[in-house]
C-alpha cells in the first residue's frame, strides 16, 4: 500500500508542466505593437483601441506572474498579443477611413 502511494506521488511529480516564461523576443514584439497602438490611439484613434491596448498590457503583465499555471499564462499572453494586434489594426483602420 505504501508503494502505491509513493508511485502515485512520483507520477504526479513527473507530470507537472514546465514553468512559463516569456522570451525577450516575444516581449519586445509585444511592446513594439502595444506602443504603436498607444501612439496611434492617442493621435485620434478610436477610444476602443486605447481601452484594448490597456487591457492587453494588463494581461501580458499578469501572464508573467503565473508560474504555477503555465497553460493559463500561455493563453493569457497569447490573448494579450491578439488584443494589441487588434488595437493596432483598429487605429490603422480608423486612420485609413479618415483619409477618404
Amino acid at each position: 500500500m505504501r508503494w502505491l502511494g509513493l508511485a502515485v506521488a512520483a507520477a504526479l511529480g513527473c507530470a507537472t508542466a514546465q514553468p512559463f516564461s516569456i522570451s525577450d523576443q516575444r516581449r519586445a514584439r509585444f511592446e513594439q505593437v502595444a506602443q504603436q497602438a498607444e501612439v496611434a490611439a492617442a493621435a485620434g484613434g478610436p477610444a476602443a483601441a486605447s481601452a484594448l491596448v490597456t487591457e492587453a498590457r494588463s494581461d501580458f503583465e499578469y501572464a508573467q506572474h503565473l508560474p504555477m499555471y503555465p497553460e493559463r499564462a500561455r493563453r493569457l499572453a497569447d490573448k494579450a498579443e491578439h488584443e494589441a494586434d487588434t488595437a493596432l489594426s483598429m487605429t490603422q483602420g480608423a486612420r485609413t477611413a479618415a483619409t477618404f
